[in-house]
């Protein structure tokens, strides 16, 4: 079955109150594409203004905490995003992985959560400039996307975004031969994960597990056009603690000034 094409636009920390206009504009926009979905994640105190104000398009999240509720101070639950009229979340965003010290364990839990409270999830994968030189791009990121894929691949709701890392601010431009290398990579891993999900399902006779395609860059989901059921959220497992900071090390930092332009997670 041929996947829908998704466009994602990641805000990242931009947009107010006078933005809504642009959202909707958008919103408007989308609907000459009913082939494409198209989805918008941005900044978390937009998210409930611009869901009532694009009714019907699927607004996002930039990112989501593992654990539903607790003391984590600044933090968003995937209840909360949804109770604020999200419909899908970026988890794993190169930008996270770096400043944040975000592990591929914290992504993983991060996208379980999502997905187990009925959010759509945008994994991403991706790698850096010395990796690619080095030749080992594409088992840097399939290592990656194992470590990172939230267990049942039989869910819906799962696109992975390949974001080439390297060609950001290096004036490189990744061939069209390139990306299409890494993603059939990626789609075969994929395919070997839903595989063992499945030959797990049958030796459970228990547990049910519904198939899907195997989720690719392109999502199988209709997210724009997606029903909003009743939040219903299951505890995922916490991740491993962060990599505690070296004697005299301050907070971590992007390795890039923020006034550089990283390409949209989609």
């Amino acid at each position: 079955m041929a996947l829908k094409k998704l466009v994602a636009g990641n805000w990242k920390m931009h947009g107010l109150s006078a933005d809504l206009t642009e959202i909707a504009a958008i919103a408007e926009q989308s609907r000459q594409y009913p082939e494409v979905d198209v989805a918008l994640c941005v900044p978390a105190i937009l998210i409930e203004r611009a869901a009532r104000a694009v009714p019907g398009f699927a607004i996002g999240a930039q990112d989501v905490h593992h654990a539903e509720k607790g003391a984590h101070t600044g933090s968003i639950s995937a209840h909360m995003l949804r109770d604020a009229g999200a419909s899908l979340t970026i988890v794993g965003h190169s930008e996270r992985r770096e400043a944040q010290r975000e592990s591929d364990a914290a992504v993983k839990a991060k996208a379980e959560a999502a997905l187990a409270c009925g959010l759509k999830v945008i994994l991403c994968v991706g790698e850096a400039l010395d990796v690619r030189e080095a030749g080992r791009a594409v088992e840097t990121v399939a290592a990656q996307l194992d470590s990172s894929l939230p267990r049942g691949l039989g869910a819906d709701g799962l696109a992975i975004a390949y974001e080439p890392i390297w060609a950001i601010g290096t004036g490189k431009i990744p061939t069209l031969e390139e990306i299409g290398d890494m993603h059939a990579a990626l789609r075969r891993r994929l395919a070997a994960a839903a595989s063992r999900s499945s030959t797990a399902a049958r030796s459970r006779p228990r547990t049910r597990l519904r198939s899907s395609p195997c989720p690719t860059s392109t999502a199988p989901w209709s997210a724009a056009r997606a029903s909003r059921p009743p939040i219903s959220c299951r505890s995922s497992p916490p991740p491993p603690a962060a990599r505690p900071l070296k004697g005299g090390e301050g907070p971590a930092k992007s390795p890039r000034p923020d006034s550089q332009e990283r390409p949209t997670c989609y």
